[in-house]
Parts: C-alpha cells; structure tokens; sequence
C-alpha cells in the first residue's frame, strides 16, 4: 500500500506478460507504514494529499480525496501487505489481480484495508474462499506482526 505502487499498477501486468519466460516476477510486500502508529491529522493529510495529486498528474491513476476527510483512521500498511502475501500462498496466479483490487479499494473507493471484512469481496473477485483466506491470515504464521 503506497501512492507509487498504485500509480504503476496498471504498468505491472504488462511488463509482467511483456517479459514472460525471460524474467522471473515476484512482489515483494514491506508495507510502507507497517504497524501505523502516525497521528492523524491535519499535517498528516496534507502531506498526504499533495502525494496523491503528484502521482495522480503523473500516472494516471485515479485517487478518491474522500479518506481525507475521516476523522480516524489508521494508516498501518501491513494488513494489505500480510493479505497479499496469503493469495500468494492459496492462489499464485491471482495475486497481482488481488493486489491490484486492494490498491483499487483503498486508493479509489475508499475502503478500510485494517477491517478483515475488507477483503471479502477481493476473495469473491478471485473464487478464493473467505473463510479460508481468513483463517490463514489471522494465523499466526501469517501473522506475526
């Protein structure tokens, strides 16, 4: 979950097929702000909607503003990180489209990434079972943040 991963998600799945068979592709999933923890507040918005709007002019990707005006939340990268990763392991092929719709959910409609509900539809999109992403998630093999 970062401005930048989303403004070259639509970039990703033509390199990806442009380079079939020549490269290896992996994502990698860090989280940019793993764990949160950052106040949110004015300062913080700020920054991070002139963020958006430079990689919004730059990439085409469309950002919805509306998250701005929460009056909470907490920006902890990991989950959606920790998500893909799961997909990775239950779905290999589906993961840069999982990944893709997570980006869309947040950046886009607005969804909170942090609620495990978040993700079930994502599992709907790809035929994974929720029940199923949800226990491997939650585990704590998965899950040792």
């Amino acid at each position: 979950m970062c401005s930048w991963c989303w403004g070259i998600t639509n970039h990703l799945g033509k390199l990806r097929e442009e380079f079939k068979g020549r490269l290896d592709f992996e994502m990698v999933m860090g989280g940019l702000r793993p764990g949160g923890g950052e106040l949110w507040n004015e300062e913080m918005k700020t920054m991070l909607r002139q963020h958006w709007e430079h990689v919004e002019e730059a990439s085409g990707q469309p950002f919805n503003y509306a998250l701005l005006d929460w009056d909470e939340f907490e920006y902890d990268t990991e989950p959606p990180a920790r998500a893909v990763r799961v997909i990775r392991d239950l779905k290999p092929e589906k993961e840069l489209m999982f990944y893709e719709a997570t980006q869309r959910a947040f950046y886009v409609e607005n969804h909170d990434p942090n609620t495990i509900d978040f993700y079930k539809p994502l599992c709907d999109q790809i035929e994974v079972s929720f029940e199923t992403f949800k226990a491997l998630f939650e585990s704590r093999d998965i899950n040792s943040w």
